[in-house]
């Protein structure tokens, strides 16, 4: 095996291992949806003491950090009505007060300013399965945004 062959090897372990503790085996094993998370590119990292998963709600939660700023990421599986009554996801949209949306590769992305965050932003996507939530801490630039949104990646 060639030196270039061993490094590739190691990096791709590397790489894999790094994403999958972002989730801990306990959490991810009771997750049926797909995992979105930014990739390490950008700088990212995550505070994972935070991550975690309620159960009853089927709510993952991961906080993934770029210049200061955390952004609260929430996932759970799309609920079955999205998928039997397509204008229902649209009619939620309608109520978070949307002002832009980002295409990205995987889809859709809905940035919202909902009266329940007193007008801070959030961001909404419907993304194969998984419906998901971004929540920054502070505000982000549509900019910023893209940046945020065309690192993610399914993670598992």
């Amino acid at each position: 095996m060639s030196i270039l062959t061993l490094s590739v090897v190691v990096s791709t372990i590397v790489y894999f291992q790094s994403k999958n503790t972002l989730i801990p085996s306990d959490i991810l094993s009771k997750i049926n949806f797909l995992i979105y998370y930014p990739n390490d590119e950008n700088s990212w990292t995550t505070d994972t003491s935070r991550t975690s998963f309620d159960s009853e709600a089927g709510v993952l939660s991961l906080y993934p950090i770029y210049s200061n700023n955390t952004i609260v990421l929430t996932q759970q599986s799309s609920p079955e009505v999205f998928k039997d009554v397509p204008e229902q996801y649209q009619r939620l949209l309608d109520t978070l007060n949307q002002y832009s949306e980002i295409t990205t590769s995987f889809g859709t992305v809905t940035l919202t300013k909902p009266d329940e965050l007193n007008g801070g932003q959030s961001a909404i996507a419907n993304l194969n399965g998984t419906l998901l939530f971004a929540k920054p801490n502070r505000e982000l630039t549509n900019q910023e945004w893209q940046i945020f949104f065309k690192s993610i990646e399914v993670v598992r």
